[in-house]
């Protein structure tokens, strides 16, 4: 179930009427503001914009809708430019905000993330493949329900969801999920 549909689940029985229109409404229109900045090229080809653009991607991480995943997804390797906020960044989710954002909305990045496994990432890039591999990884890491535990590691789910991916793959494709596999994000 979606994050969204969940705060819809809970928040309606409350509201009657006119604030139920109201909310969707709201709700319609956050989501038309946020995706409309997110498919402006210069947010994020820009340096003097990141403060903006972490600001969307905060928002959208509070959201947590799956409509934000396809423009996320060919954002995923966007990295933090400013030099002295990156001194500070400890983990690769402050370093790569979008991860962060796609950890949080979850299961539904999943099938994005597995289709950029299936591409082919020469030596140089190998780099993007951990961090795709580390979404994964930390999608199946995050609860379900806030203030849970994971029912398990993300590790083993994610290599699950790779290798699933790999029996119904063929040629190139295989071989690339193959390859994702021997990521050493992987390695026991």
């Amino acid at each position: 179930m979606s994050h969204l549909v969940l705060v819809m689940t809970l928040t309606l029985p409350i509201m009657q009427g006119n604030d139920q229109d109201q909310f969707f409404q709201e709700l319609a229109k956050q989501q038309a503001s946020l995706l409309n900045k997110l498919n402006q090229a210069q947010l994020w080809s820009d340096a003097s914009k990141e403060d903006e653009l972490l600001n969307v991607l905060q928002r959208c991480k509070k959201l947590k809708d799956a409509a934000f995943v396809p423009i996320l997804i060919e954002h995923v390797t966007y990295e933090i430019r400013d030099k002295i906020r990156k001194t500070s960044l400890r983990t690769i989710e402050e370093a790569c905000p979008v991860v962060d954002v796609l950890q949080e909305i979850g299961l539904p990045a999943v099938p994005r993330l597995i289709e950029l496994l299936k591409r082919e990432y020469p030596k140089e890039a190998k780099s993007d493949q951990t961090l795709i591999v580390g979404c994964l990884i930390g999608i199946y890491e995050r609860p379900l329900e806030k203030g849970k535990r994971p029912a398990a590691s993300g590790l083993p789910m994610a290599r699950r969801r790779i290798e699933l991916e790999v029996e119904r793959s063929k040629g190139k494709e295989k071989l690339h999920l193959e390859d994702a596999l021997k990521n050493y994000l992987f390695r026991d």
